[in-house]
C-alpha cells in the first residue's frame, strides 16, 4: 500500500510540474521574462503559491526545469550520433516558439538558459567525437576540448538567429552550421 501512496504522489508532482513549466510556456508567448510572476505562474496554472514554492525556488529555477525538459525532449527524439539531426530537432523545437525562447533568452539574468542550450551541444559533440574516434579519426586536439569550442560557436549562432539577427529559414541555419561543423570535424 505504501508503494501505490509514493507512486501517487509522484503522479501529482508530476502533473504540477507540467501545470506549471506549461504555464510557463504559455506566459512566454506572450510575455517578457521579466515581467512574468510567481503569481502570474500560478494563476495560469491553477496552482497555488505554497505548491509552486514545493517544487520550484523561484521563477528562474522553473524556467530552467523547462529548459531542461526541452532538452531531453530532444534527445529523446534525436539521433545523439546524427548533428544533422541533433540540429534539425532542436531549431525546429524553436523555430515553432520563438518569441518564448527569444522572451527566455534575452531577459535579465537568463545566462543559464543560454549555458543549458550550450551544455546540450557540448554533449551532442562528444559523443559525436566519440564515435568518429571509435571509427579510427585521431584529433589533434582532446575531442571535449573540440566539442566544447563547437558547441559555443554553434549555441552563440542559434541565439542570434532567435533574436532575428540572421534572417535565414531553419533548414538555411542546419544547412550553414552543418558546414561550419564539417570544416572543424574532418
Amino acid at each position: 500500500m505504501g508503494g501505490e501512496m509514493s507512486a501517487h504522489k509522484d503522479m501529482r508532482g508530476y502533473r504540477t510540474k507540467r501545470a506549471l513549466a506549461e504555464a510557463m510556456f504559455d506566459l512566454l508567448g506572450r510575455e517578457d521574462f521579466q515581467n512574468i510572476t510567481v503569481n502570474d505562474i500560478c494563476a495560469a496554472a491553477s496552482v497555488s503559491r505554497t505548491t509552486f514554492y514545493v517544487y520550484f525556488e523561484d521563477k528562474y529555477r522553473l524556467a530552467l526545469h523547462c529548459m531542461e525538459e526541452f532538452k531531453a525532449g530532444i534527445a529523446a527524439s534525436a539521433n545523439r550520433g546524427d548533428l544533422r539531426d541533433v540540429l534539425d530537432k532542436t531549431l525546429t523545437a524553436i523555430d515553432g516558439n520563438r518569441r518564448v525562447f527569444r522572451n527566455l533568452l534575452f531577459g535579465e539574468g537568463n545566462k543559464e538558459l543560454e549555458r543549458i542550450l550550450h551544455l546540450m551541444f557540448v554533449e551532442d559533440f562528444t559523443a559525436l567525437l566519440t564515435k568518429r574516434q571509435e571509427e579510427g579519426k585521431a584529433f589533434d586536439v582532446p575531442p571535449r576540448m573540440i566539442a566544447v569550442f563547437l558547441a559555443a560557436g554553434i549555441s552563440y549562432l542559434i541565439i542570434w538567429w532567435i533574436s532575428g539577427a540572421f534572417a535565414q529559414t531553419k533548414e538555411e541555419m542546419v544547412e550553414n552550421l552543418m558546414k561550419m561543423s564539417d570544416t572543424k570535424l574532418e
